[in-house]
């Protein structure tokens, strides 16, 4: 819980400080705002600043942190139920 609201006040601090997403051509109100902010996110890697990359960082750690807990535990699962 702790490590959502970091990565969720980050990605608010690095928003404003990059001007995310207004200042990359697109909006995102309400609903799947993740998954558009997540499709238009390359183009923080375009601009290239330091703040952009790390907000592309802070985009995709929960995304990333999420697979690779599905990944441990799908592998977990399968190796108990060959014992």
């Amino acid at each position: 819980m702790t490590l959502i609201a970091t990565l969720g006040g980050l990605e608010i601090w690095l928003s404003a400080k990059t001007g995310w997403p207004d200042a990359f051509g697109f909006r995102c109100h309400g609903r799947n705002c993740m998954i558009k902010e997540l499709y238009h996110s390359p183009s923080l890697l375009r601009r290239g600043g330091s703040y952009d990359i790390a907000l592309f960082a802070a985009l995709w750690a929960l995304p990333a942190l999420m697979l690779i807990v599905g990944v441990v535990t799908s592998i977990r699962g399968r190796g108990a139920a060959g014992r």
